[in-house]
């Protein structure tokens, strides 16, 4: 059984690892303040790596072992820190959640670092709540669906944090071509998906589209017309059999 002291020293390490970027054992034990020992480093990295938050890198040079932060790495360390003690980290490792950290300046020039930071949070609480399991690479698509939906509301969010987000988004292109983009991507699940999304389009303000982005919603419209009419067309085909079976 893991004590509480080895996993505190744990959480420093792997913060030290995400500020530090690429690192190894002895450089951990000479930089960390205040200093850790040696063997308990050695089992904090164990516990570190056998838990899925850092990996182990191909030598550098001999047979030095040098470790990363992984996806569920950098998601503890935003989950269990506050967002100053974390820019460099974000900085370090934020092409592990592409699609939310390549828009962080833009966040920041809305001056909504705190509150995307937050319902950052947010969204990793839910949706590790919901699958009862740490956040994997695999669930990463699903983090930034819900980060970008201007719907989305957490039970932890005030009532009116939806319609602040929505404010952010509508208050800068990139932001608001990112989330126009997360919402067509699901559109394409579903006629339902895309009835949906289409009202979340408006909600955000389709005049800010870009002319790419509009021309990619007619398209898809146009698209999901088509299958709806195929689907239409194949109910029929099947009515037609069911009742020429009942008519035998």
């Amino acid at each position: 059984m893991v004590g509480p002291k080895l996993l505190k020293k744990a959480k420093r390490i792997l913060l030290f690892v995400a500020l530090n970027g690429t690192i190894n054992r002895s450089q951990i034990e000479k930089k960390i303040k205040p200093k850790i020992d040696h063997p308990t480093i050695y089992k904090a990295i164990a516990l570190l790596e056998q838990n899925g938050l850092i990996k182990e890198k191909p030598p550098r040079r001999g047979i030095t072992r040098f470790y990363d932060l992984t996806e569920s790495g950098l998601i503890q360390v935003i989950t269990q820190n506050v967002p100053s003690s974390v820019k460099k980290a974000i900085i370090n490792y934020g092409g592990l959640i592409p699609r939310i950290f390549d828009l962080w300046p833009e966040i920041g020039k809305a001056h909504a670092e705190e509150f995307a930071f937050v319902r950052l949070r947010s969204v990793f609480s839910e949706i590790a709540l919901r699958r009862n399991e740490p956040i994997l690479s695999s669930l990463i698509e699903d983090v930034v669906q819900k980060f970008w939906d201007p719907s989305w509301l957490s039970r932890e969010n005030n009532p009116g944090s939806a319609d602040e987000w929505r404010q952010i988004i509508r208050s800068n292109r990139k932001l608001n071509d990112m989330a126009i983009r997360v919402i067509i991507e699901r559109a394409k699940r579903s006629a339902d998906a895309f009835d949906r999304s289409l009202k979340l389009i408006s909600e955000i303000g389709i005049k800010l589209v870009s002319v790419e982005g509009r021309k990619e919603i007619d398209e898809l419209k146009r698209t999901i017309e088509e299958d709806r009419g195929k689907i239409d067309h194949l109910a029929q085909i099947i009515d037609g059999l069911l009742k020429q079976q009942e008519a035998q």
